[in-house]
């Protein structure tokens, strides 16, 4: 890893795919590590736009012309934003244009403990709907891997926040979002949706809610 993680070493430059994708390893596997000590290797929670850093109050510059639906994807462990390309494809992409919607992306460190991630993932959505220029309709949010229980973390933080609000599931397109990630494969297999339902204190596990049937 010490070739790619130089500034440019070996014909890698800072922003090079191999980098950025060696930083992402490294984070995962020691980021708290990295964190703690202020090393620069460490990953700071971000949101992306087309490939580059993005602020929820850049959302301002977008003018009455924004987007009123926004889809954000979020890797998963060891990994960052750029691998939602997939044999020269980028699914978020793809399905941000299907959608209708603005992506965003997520770049975070993978090292740190969930449940930190899970709180500046809170903020940061906070944010993002707070600078939106007109009424946000619709956030659309895809997870894979550990980015499904650093969301899960969020949204209870945020659920802590505003007691009063409680959030909708829409069922559909959590589907189509499914059944367009399994078209890649020859023979799809049966894809089911555990639901974690949260009330205070009490966890509910509702086993098989609904599938991509």
């Amino acid at each position: 890893l010490t070739p790619l993680l130089t500034q440019a070493a070996g014909g890698h430059t800072a922003d090079s795919p191999e980098r950025t994708v060696a930083l992402a390893v490294l984070n995962g596997v020691m980021g708290d590590h990295l964190a703690a000590r202020g090393n620069a290797l460490a990953l700071n929670m971000t949101m992306r736009m087309d490939e580059r850093d993005w602020q929820p109050e850049s959302a301002k510059a977008l003018g009455d012309q924004a987007p009123t639906h926004v889809l954000l994807t979020i890797h998963g462990l060891c990994m960052t934003d750029t691998q939602w390309r997939v044999n020269g494809v980028d699914h978020g992409a793809h399905l941000a244009d299907k959608l209708g919607a603005l992506r965003l992306n997520l770049r975070y460190n993978t090292g740190l403990h969930i449940s930190d991630n899970g709180t500046q993932l809170a903020s940061l959505l906070e944010r993002l709907v707070a600078s939106w220029p007109v009424p946000l309709t619709r956030l659309t949010i895809v997870a894979h891997s550990m980015g499904c229980e650093v969301l899960l973390k969020a949204l209870m933080a945020v659920q802590a926040r505003h007691q009063d609000g409680a959030g909708q599931v829409n069922i559909r397109r959590i589907v189509l979002a499914a059944r367009h990630y399994l078209m890649r494969l020859a023979a799809p297999p049966p894809c089911r949706f555990d639901v974690v339902a949260i009330d205070g204190e009490r966890i509910d596990w509702l086993r098989g809610a609904f599938d991509a049937s």
